[in-house]
């Protein structure tokens, strides 16, 4: 079974959002919120998740600050949460299982980078 991960870096933000192309645990929007039938997308033989990554960020995070180069939520290769020692984008690059298909630097004006594994 393959699994294609694409890792979403954000510009600042205060936590983490998961969602799978498969339903999985997302909750079906209520009808009250469709006005219209929509078209039944077509399933992905490979499951596919999306993950967004809030930076860590000392000034705009209620946070207990972190050294000036790991609380930057400008800068995603030494952020804590991104590209610090332990952070998402490093995890993925290191473990053995995953392989990095695609980086895109500043996707989005809010997107500092986003990066596809499988």
């Amino acid at each position: 079974m393959k699994v294609v991960l694409f890792l979403l870096g954000c510009l600042a933000g205060v936590g983490f959002a998961c969602s799978t192309s498969h339903g999985g645990n997302v909750a079906p929007l209520p009808a009250s919120v469709t006005t219209s039938p929509r078209a039944e997308a077509a399933r992905n033989d490979i499951p596919l998740i999306h993950v967004f990554v809030a930076l860590c960020d000392n000034v705009n995070q209620g946070i207990v600050p972190v050294s000036a180069s790991l609380g930057n939520g400008d800068n995603p290769n030494s952020n804590l949460y991104w590209g610090a020692a332990f952070g998402v984008k490093t995890f993925f690059k290191k473990n053995k299982d995953w392989e990095l298909v695609a980086t895109t630097p500043n996707p989005q004006a809010a997107i500092l980078e986003r990066l596809v594994f499988k």
